[in-house]
């Protein structure tokens, strides 16, 4: 999914959920990437651009002493856009 909404011509607004999940005989798991970003063209071409973005996974097998994995990392993001 991919969500961009532009308020005026200089403000746009985007939304970028991506998920995978699989359950399959002894395997599980998920990943779940988010990004939630707000971009400002100060020229027709050049803008600056502040966001947030989370990745989560998540896997198991089952076995008889199990095995298990967790990743988060959340963080900010700053930078250039340039369009053409």
């Amino acid at each position: 999914i991919f969500i961009v909404h532009g308020p005026t011509r200089k403000w746009i607004l985007r939304f970028n959920p991506e998920f995978f999940d699989l359950d399959s005989g002894d395997f599980s798991g998920r990943v779940v990437d988010t990004r939630v970003l707000v971009d400002y063209y100060f020229t027709r071409n050049v803008g600056i651009g502040i966001g947030k973005s989370t990745t989560d996974i998540e896997f198991s097998k089952e076995t008889d002493n199990g095995l298990a994995v967790e990743y988060q990392q959340d963080g900010l993001l700053a930078y250039v856009t340039v369009v053409f």
